[in-house]
């Protein structure tokens, strides 16, 4: 930039020089035609003129807006620098919390655990509100690790959760069985068949929303779900029926009383079916493989989703059994 400057000096002096009249004293008369040529060069000289000024206007600021977003970035560096500080003060501190022991709570830690289920705690302190508390049914201090769970504590009942109990979409899916879901517990499955053993009742339920999604096509499954040995079920209730059945066939309710769930009517209208599970010899790992089917029906898409509730028992017994 500073080459621009000086060539423009140079250039207006060139420009200036070239201006100067001649004088009859120096013995030269001016030729018309000489004037033209050197007006011609001086209006020339000033374009270029013009055009180099310009160049360096915009040379300057360029310059200047450079200056500008240095700066900026400059700032910006700073500001990084201070986060940065603070996250690895944040970390310096969990690390050193890592480092203290874990101080044990009644409420949240799994150590100490003593209760085999939510109806040992409640008796063990009737203050107890319901809430989430660690049990260990497989007993404490041996086998797999203390469960958290949801303790009832008017009924006593405990309450183990999944990551399924919101509502799903299925999407589309057009064969039978072509959507499964593992459902995944929040204990592990010998806990859960130690809580079994210590209850008299366990139950689950599921419902399924349907629009022209049957749970059964031309006498064929088009959903089941697998119990804790992997054996394939078409019952919702937790029967024993090869074929798809539902909460509403148990209590005659069905939209069409030929059919065993309301799903299999085909309605172009929104329905549902429910199921409830009350057994606990044969307990769902993975209540569903839930596989389910979507086609064209009469030109319309079908749409299903559903949701399990969790997974509770009830009337458990007090003390492990000797």
């Amino acid at each position: 930039m500073a080459i621009r400057f000086f060539s423009l000096f140079l250039l207006y002096r060139a420009v200036f020089a070239g201006f100067l009249p001649v004088s009859e004293s120096d013995g030269l008369a001016p030729a018309t035609d000489d004037v033209h040529v050197q007006l011609q060069k001086l209006r020339d000289d000033v374009k270029i003129l013009k055009e180099t000024y310009q160049q360096v206007v915009v040379d300057v600021t360029a310059h200047t807006q450079h200056k500008d977003e240095l700066r900026k970035h400059e700032m910006e560096i700073q500001a990084l620098k201070q986060i940065v500080a603070r996250l690895e003060e944040r970390l310096e501190i969990l690390q050193e919390e890592r480092r203290e022991p874990v101080k044990p709570s009644k409420l949240t830690s799994p150590t100490p655990v003593i209760a085999s289920s939510c109806e040992e705690l409640r008796h063990s302190d009737e203050a107890l509100q319901s809430g989430m508390y660690w049990i260990d049914p497989d007993g404490h201090g041996t086998g797999d690790t203390p469960v958290y769970v949801w303790c009832n504590m008017t009924t006593g009942s405990t309450s183990i959760l999944h990551d399924s109990e919101s509502s799903t979409d299925v999407g589309q899916c057009w064969d039978a069985g072509c959507y499964s879901r593992f459902i995944n517990y929040n204990a592990s499955m010998r806990q859960m068949i130690s809580l079994i053993e210590l209850s008299s009742v366990c139950r689950q339920s599921i419902q399924y929303d349907c629009k022209m999604a049957p749970m059964e096509f031309n006498g064929e499954p088009q959903s089941w779900w697998t119990d804790r040995n992997g054996v394939r079920r078409n019952d919702f209730t937790g029967g024993n029926s090869v074929q798809s059945k539902c909460q509403c066939a148990l209590e005659n309710s069905c939209l069409d009383r030929k059919l065993q769930c309301n799903c299999n009517a085909l309605s172009p209208i929104e329905t549902s079916d429910k199921g409830k599970f009350y057994h606990y010899s044969n307990y769902v790992k993975e209540i569903f493989t839930f596989e389910i089917f979507f086609r064209y029906h009469h030109g319309q898409i079908l749409s299903s989703r559903y949701a399990v509730e969790f997974w509770q028992d009830f009337n458990s017994t007090v003390f492990r059994p000797a």
